[in-house]
C-alpha cells in the first residue's frame, strides 16, 4: 500500500496506523514505514525533507517544516537520511531518493535539480529513482550515501571530498559538485559486504567474509589501517589535496559482527564479542583506558589508528561521537567517552579521568546500573529499552531529552563551563518501548501498544505533534496509532 495525500493543520488528524520502523535525520527530522509500508515523515522541509512536492511548507518552524507526519507516497523496507535528505529501499527493492543534491546525493546523474529549494540550492521535493536494487542503506552526513547491492557488492554516491566513494579517486573526481569532488550517480567499491557503518566523512563494511575495511577521512584514524599520513591523500572540503584519507576500502585487520561509527571514529562488536574502537580519542572514546593516544593524528590529535579493545563483551553498542554505550553480552549497558552531561550514566557529571581541553571523561567503560535490550543515541545522551520493557534515559536535558516531566533536572552539570540540566544516572520516561531511536536532542519510541511517541527538542516540528514545542513527557506522534 502507498501513502498518498495532503494535510494542512486544520485537517483532522491522519490515521496510518502504527510504525514498524522510526528513523532519524539527525538534524530534526524523523520518518516512519508503518505497518502497511507507507512511508511517512515530520520536521524540516527546507531541503524538501518531506518529498510532499514543496519546501515551503506545510507549516513554518524555525524554517519550513510540517508539524506532524505527512505521507511521502512510497512503500519501503528501509530508510536513511544524511542531514539534508532521505533515501529508501521500496519494497521493490530499488532505491528512491529525494532532499538536498548539492552533491549529488540523490545519484540521479545531475546537480542540477529536478526541485531548487531554499537559497534557491538543488534539491528534490519528491522521490525519485537512483536505477539500482539494495538491501541495505547509509550515510555518512556530510552529502552522500553507499548501499549494499542485492548482489552484496557496495556503491556509493555523492560527496567525494574525503575519498567518501570509495572508488580510487579523491580531489579530481569523478565529477565536481561546487567547489568539492563527488559523483552524481553510484559507482562502485569493489568490495561485497553485509554490513555499513558511516563517520562525518567515510565509511566501514562489514565484507561476506566477515573482516572489516573502512575508507574515506583519516584525519583521526577513522580507516584503521595503521597509517597517521595516509594511505591517501584527499582535498577535503577546502580543496587543499593534503589530508590523510583512504579512496580504497582497506583492511582494519578484524572480523565483526556488528559496527557502529560516530563523529571520527568506530566500535565494532568482534566475531569473539569482544568490543574493538578506533579512531578519535580525544575524549576517551576508545574506551581502552588512554587519554593520550595510542598514537597521534591530525592537530595533535590521540587516537587510535587501529582497533583497540574496549576490554568488554557485548551484543551492540551505539555511538554519539563523544562517547559511546554498549549492552553487554550479560544484558548490563556499560558507557565510556565525554561525561560532561552525565551521559556515562554512573552518578558523575566530573569523570572519572579527565581527557583533551581538560573535559571529564571515562577512558574505560563504566556500569550504568541497569540491563536493557537495545539502546538510542542522542547529541549528549542515551535512552534504553529496559529488559522488563520500560524506557530510561540519561545525559543532558535541556530540550527535555529525558522525558521525566523536568527540564530543569534532576541535577545540574557543567560541560563547557556551564551548567545545564541533566541526569548523570537512568531515569523513568514512564512508558514502555519495543523499538528506540535519537536524533539530535529528541527520542521517539514506538510503544508496546503500537502507538509512537517523542519527547524533547520539538524546534522544528520534530515530535509530530502538531506543534513546534519541546516536551519533557513523551507525546503521541499524530496518526501514528494502532
Amino acid at each position: 500500500m502507498t501513502l498518498t495525500g495532503t494535510i494542512t493543520l486544520e485537517d483532522p488528524p491522519p490515521v496510518y496506523g502504527s510504525a514498524t520502523s522510526v528513523v532519524s535525520e539527525g538534524l530534526g527530522d524523523y520518518c516512519a514505514i508503518v505497518t502497511s509500508g507507507g512511508v511517512v515523515c515530520w520536521g524540516t522541509n527546507s531541503n524538501g525533507e518531506l518529498a510532499d512536492g514543496t519546501s515551503a511548507g506545510p507549516d513554518s518552524c524555525n524554517n519550513a517544516c510540517s508539524k506532524m507526519p505527512v505521507p511521502v507516497g512510497i512503500s519501503a523496507t528501509s530508510l536513511a537520511g544524511d542531514g539534508g535528505g532521505w533515501c529508501a529501499i521500496l519494497t521493490s527493492g530499488m532505491v528512491d531518493c529525494w532532499g538536498s543534491n548539492g552533491s549529488g546525493e540523490l545519484g540521479i546523474g545531475t546537480t542540477g535539480g529536478p526541485d531548487r529549494c531554499t537559497y534557491d540550492t538543488p534539491c528534490s521535493t519528491s522521490p525519485v529513482p537512483l536505477g539500482i536494487s539494495a538491501t541495505i542503506l547509509a550515510s555518512a552526513g556530510t552529502g552522500g550515501y553507499c548501499a549494499i547491492l542485492t548482489s552484496q557488492m557496495v556503491d556509493c554516491w555523492g560527496d567525494n571530498s574525503f575519498g567518501e566513494l570509495g572508488h580510487g579517486v579523491s580531489s579530481n573526481g569523478p565529477e565536481r559538485c561546487g567547489d568539492s569532488s563527488c559523483s552524481t550517480t553510484p559507482v562502485s567499491t569493489g568490495i561485497h559486504a553485509t554490513s555499513l557503518a558511516a563517520v562525518n566523512a567515510g565509511y566501514c563494511a562489514i565484507l561476506t567474509s566477515g573482516i572489516v575495511d573502512c575508507w574515506g577521512d583519516n584525519t583521526a584514524g577513522e580507516v584503521g589501517d595503521g597509517s597517521t599520513t595516509g594511505p591517501d591523500t584527499c582535498g577535503g572540503y577546502s580543496g587543499t589535496n593534503s589530508l590523510p584519507c583512504s579512496t580504497r576500502p582497506v583492511s582494519t585487520g578484524i572480523s565483526a559482527t556488528s559496527l557502529v561509527g560516530g563523529a571520527e571514529n568506530y566500535c565494532a562488536v568482534l566475531t569473539s564479542g569482544a568490543v574493538d574502537c578506533w579512531g578519535d580519542n580525544a575524549r576517551g572514546e576508545l574506551g581502552d583506558g588512554s587519554t593520550s593516544g595510542p598514537d597521534t593524528c591530525s592537530d595533535s590529535t590521540p587516537c587510535s589508528t587501529r582497533p583497540v579493545p574496549t576490554g568488554i563483551s557485548g551484543t551492540s553498542v551505539v555511538t554519539n561521537g563523544n562517547s559511546s554505550c554498549a549492552v553487554l553480552t550479560s544484558g548490563a549497558v556499560d558507557c565510556w567517552g565525554a561525561s560532561g552531561f552525565g551521559e556515562l550514566g554512573d552518578g558523575s557529571s566530573s569523570g572519572p579521568d579527565t581527557c583533551a581541553d581538560s573535559t571529564p571523561c571515562s577512558t574505560r567503560p563504566v556500569a550504568t546500573g541497569i540491563s536493557a535490550t537495545s539502546l538510542a543515541a542522542a547529541y549528549s545522551g542515551y535512552c534504553a529499552i529496559l529488559t522488563s520493557g520500560p524506557v530510561d534515559c540519561w545525559g543532558d536535558n535541556t530540550e527535555g531529552e529525558l522525558g521525566d516531566g523536568t527540564m530543569t533536572g534532576p541535577e545540574l552539570c557543567s560541560e563547557f563551563s556551564q551548567s545545564s540540566p541533566c541526569s548523570a544516572v537512568p531515569v523513568s520516561t514512564g512508558i514502555s518501548a519495543t523499538y528506540l531511536v535519537g536524533d539530535g536532542q529528541s527520542f521517539c519510541a514506538i510503544l508496546e501498544s503500537g502507538a509512537t511517541d517523542c519527547w524533547g527538542s520539538g524546534f522544528d516540528g520534530d515530535l509530530g505533534d502538531g506543534t513546534a514545542n519541546n516536551s519533557d513527557v513523551p507525546v503521541p506522534v499524530l496518526g501514528l496509532d494502532p
